[in-house]
């Protein structure tokens, strides 16, 4: 399968006239929304633990967008300057090594012009880590 991923607005974006696709501060009022509606509710100590929530999910967001993956249920590799494997520990970062940079060559082919080899479920947590990982930055 080849080709692009086609990007579209929800129906929350639609009702609401946002444009999540090129504004992220609309990305984020959608982001707030849904949690807001959500069936679950969502409780924080402070605003800033909300808005760095809300940020997460941004970056998780922008981050999928620009994930392209080899999906392999039995393979997996990972870009070799940023990460070692042993059969006992799987993928280990190398010490010293930038864990965004590594997260974003092993998972989106622009910054590293290969696709490499993942699981689905080890691909989501790649991805929920580097929207992490980029919020934790700015601490």
């Amino acid at each position: 399968m080849s080709g692009r991923l086609v990007l579209t607005h929800t129906q929350l974006c639609q009702k609401l006239n946002l444009d999540t696709l090129r504004k992220t501060d609309d990305m984020e009022r959608e982001i707030l929304l849904s949690m807001l509606l959500s069936p679950v509710p969502f409780k924080f100590p402070s605003h800033a633990e909300l808005a760095s929530a809300v940020r997460i999910r941004k970056n998780v967001v922008l981050a999928a967008r620009k994930t392209a993956l080899d999906f392999h249920t039995t393979e997996a590799e990972r870009p070799l300057e940023y990460w070692t494997y042993h059969t006992d520990t799987g993928f280990t970062l190398i010490p010293g090594k930038s864990l965004i940079t590594a997260l974003q060559k092993a998972t989106q082919p622009d910054e590293s012009a290969k696709l490499y080899s993942f699981s689905c479920y080890r691909a989501t947590e790649y991805v929920i880590l580097l929207g992490i990982a980029q919020e934790l930055e700015k601490w």
